[in-house]
């Protein structure tokens, strides 16, 4: 980081950033200045002065929980729906196996 005397661009995900307390105030700050461009928005109290940085990450990671059963759901009944075989007529594509010897007999 260098010294912004004009202009400071932050580049980053607001919600890893907010974890560290000292991030979370400079986010925060920026938010209630109106300097907040781009999405999304802070998930969090950006009013509150007291960064409690314990409650905050319990919460981070419930949500983080949820948003992964969910997902894990998701795929899973995607490959269920995907891998049942009981329903498909199996007709063959020309290379059914054949037997016949290794070599021809002479």
């Amino acid at each position: 980081m260098t010294r912004a005397q004009a202009l400071l661009i932050v580049i980053g995900d607001p919600n890893v950033l907010s974890l560290d307390p000292l991030w979370r105030g400079f986010l925060n700050y920026i938010f209630n200045s109106g300097g907040w461009r781009g999405y999304p928005k802070p998930n969090w109290d950006t009013t509150d002065a007291n960064l409690n940085t314990e409650e905050l990450l319990r919460t981070r990671r419930a949500e983080i929980t949820a948003e992964e059963d969910e997902l894990l759901r998701k795929a899973t009944e995607t490959i269920d729906k995907r891998a049942r075989t009981e329903e498909i007529d199996d007709l063959g594509d020309g290379y059914e196996v054949v037997e016949r010897p290794w070599r021809e007999i002479e």
